[in-house]
């Protein structure tokens, strides 16, 4: 505990399992605070995203995107699963980023740190949610 108001809990691995690659076995982390939940997946893929996708859903406001938004680690389920407003993603290609926009849909948000830059995301105390961009700054932020 890094904050009383802050909660973190590891949700993948779940410690007893022995994965076959470090991709498997990659830290996620959900991250609460305000009434918010940011959601850290590492590069988990394979079967440990099957196995992520098993335990109960974690419906978020921010995820950072598997596998830096590889299809294979952003499958229709886990959209489903975590139902994120904004998805971040350490890429730039146009085809993953479409990717990514069919797999969460138009409620979600995409943002790219290739386009974007840096992705700052901020909770205050009342639980409003600002994603800042270092370049290229969406309209209600300019």
């Amino acid at each position: 505990q890094i904050d009383p108001k802050v909660a973190i809990d590891v949700i993948h691995p779940d410690g007893q399992t022995n994965y076959a690659s470090d991709n498997e076995s990659s830290l996620v982390l959900a991250i609460e605070y305000a009434g918010r939940k940011i959601l850290l997946t590492g590069d988990v893929a394979d079967e440990g995203l099957g196995d992520l996708l098993a335990t109960s859903p974690q419906r978020c406001d921010v995820m950072l995107s598997p596998h830096h938004g590889s299809p294979a680690a952003n499958p229709p389920g886990l959209a489903t699963w975590a139902q994120p407003r904004w998805v971040v993603v350490s890429h730039g290609h146009s085809k993953i980023l479409q990717q990514l926009s069919e797999v969460y849909g138009p409620q979600t948000e995409i943002v790219s740190t290739f386009h974007h830059g840096a992705v700052v995301v901020e909770i205050d105390r009342h639980g409003e949610i600002a994603v800042n961009r270092t370049l290229n700054p969406s309209p209600e932020q300019r």
